[in-house]
């Protein structure tokens, strides 16, 4: 993309406001798709069929000739190169290489078949050992609902709902937003002084009596800003912290909220500029602040959030969630936006 495609680009897309969807479940099987219609469907545990589990996620981007990826992974106790699919009746489905312990490619029409027609698979390494079960009840509606959202429908490229329409009759995805993001520049972070971290506390009713977990961690955005991370208590597995930002220096020196384009974490619902982060991490490298909403402490479901900092706000770059915590680690994105790296 040359400078002026780039500058008109990010015009158009400047005003966009986040509105990530939302999961829909079918029977074993939960489905998500992102602003740009690339969706991905995921298996989820069946306890019925025991504890080891094995993950088997349907991936596919918006565009027309895009073809459907299978993923298959676990938590396998030995090393295994080669993994074996079988159907509840005992008949192998198919045989994939993995490479550190997971297996990614277009999936072929002759798996994807047997696949719909089963009702769960067992996973054996090449020595014929059990390594873990996965239902398929729910995998035909999670791809009729992603060959819906994808607007395939009716045409030949469709998984689950084909017809006679050409690829052409697939329309092209809807642009992401690309939002242009400041770094730190080698800067140093500005310290807040104790009086102003009191003074945020007693705003912000986020007490200094919760013990180690108390602190106020800065971190340098851009060369004029530092993110303040303020500690609001915590949970078993989740730590709460109420972000702001440093700038300026004097009397010109100003601590006030972080802005955000999309109400984060555990915000107020009204979105009135009183944020909540669950989890936050700042990425000093790749510019990037991140969140991790806990549903529970193993971690298999909930929410997660990445931020970029464009000068005067985070913006939202990449949403996911899992609502069902049924040992799914591989999560639908929800909304993306792309990034460029500004000066």
């Amino acid at each position: 993309m040359n400078a002026t495609l780039l500058l008109a680009a990010v015009a158009a897309t400047a005003a966009v406001v986040p509105a990530p969807g939302e999961n829909a479940d079918f029977e074993n099987w939960t489905i998500g798709c992102d602003n740009g219609r690339s969706c991905k469907a995921v298996s989820l545990n069946d306890f019925a069929l025991g504890d080891d589990v094995v993950t088997l996620v349907i991936s596919r981007t918006g565009a027309a000739h895009a073809p459907a990826m299978l993923d298959v992974s676990g938590h396998f106790e030995e090393v295994v190169k080669v993994i074996t699919l079988w159907d509840e009746k005992g008949r192998q489905i198919v045989s994939l290489p993995l490479n550190d312990g997971r297996f990614s490619a277009p999936i072929a029409q002759a798996t994807l078949q047997a696949l719909l027609a089963g009702a769960s698979i067992t996973a054996r390494s090449g020595a014929g050992n059990v390594l873990g079960h996965a239902s398929l009840a729910g995998l035909s509606a999670s791809l009729r609902a992603m060959d819906a959202a994808q607007k395939r429908a009716d045409t030949v490229t469709a998984l689950v709902a084909r017809g006679d329409k050409p690829v052409s009759a697939v329309p092209a995805p809807p642009a992401l937003p690309i939002i242009t993001y400041r770094t730190p520049g080698g800067a140093a972070a500005a310290r807040p002084a104790k009086a102003e971290i009191a003074r945020l506390r007693r705003a912000t009713q986020c007490t200094d009596d919760e013990g180690e977990y108390a602190t106020a961690e800065a971190m340098r955005v851009d060369p004029a800003h530092t993110l303040i991370l303020l500690s609001c208590g915590h949970g078993a597995y989740n730590y709460m912290t109420v972000p702001f930002i440093l700038s300026g220096k004097g009397k010109a020196r100003r601590l006030k909220p972080a802005k955000f384009d999309y109400n984060p974490g555990q915000s107020s619902p009204e979105g009135d500029g009183s944020a909540m982060l669950v989890n936050a991490v700042w990425d000093d490298k790749e510019a990037v602040l991140s969140t991790f909403d806990r549903a529970r402490g193993f971690g298999d479901c909930g929410t997660t959030e990445h931020y970029v900092w464009d000068g005067a706000r985070f913006r939202l770059t990449d949403f996911r969630m899992m609502g069902d915590c049924r040992q799914a680690m591989d999560w639908p994105v929800l909304w993306r936006a792309e990034t460029v790296r500004g000066k």
